[in-house]
């Protein structure tokens, strides 16, 4: 099982180590190298063997799509995969209002919290430990 690995840095000497981060149910198991080539792996029947086809097309497509999503937007522009649009304020629905007021509000509360917090610059040590819940019955 691979548990960790080295990156050796481009320009110095020194190297860094990474802890594998990965799915933990995964087994990377050791094989021969030479007897790949007489590895045959055929599908039982058609179902298998479709199954088979679709996953790696499932998979080819996602890897391009991935490819295409992670380069920057500047890239995207330029491949025709992204376009460039502006937000004019004015041009929006009157749908868009909430949002706007939910804007504003966070806006409010966060000037109250930098506020508050500037206002009460005494810290209070916090007791170690769990919390603990009363619950008082009458």
């Amino acid at each position: 099982m691979v548990l960790a690995f080295q990156v050796a840095s481009a320009g110095g000497s020194g190297t860094r180590h990474n802890a594998f981060t990965g799915n933990p149910n995964v087994e990377k198991t050791p094989f021969v190298l030479p007897d790949l080539a007489g590895y045959e792996d055929k599908a039982g029947n058609l179902a298998h063997a479709l199954a088979e086809f679709v996953a790696i097309e499932r998979h080819v497509a996602m890897s391009e799509w991935r490819g295409t999503r992670h380069t920057p937007p500047e890239r995207r522009v330029l491949m025709g995969e992204t376009l460039l649009v502006r937000y004019i304020e004015a041009d929006q629905e009157p749908e868009c209002e909430r949002n706007r007021d939910h804007q504003r509000r966070q806006q409010k509360r966060a000037d109250a919290v930098a506020a508050h917090n500037a206002k009460n610059t005494e810290t209070v040590p916090r007791a170690k430990g769990p919390r603990r819940r009363i619950q008082v019955v009458a």
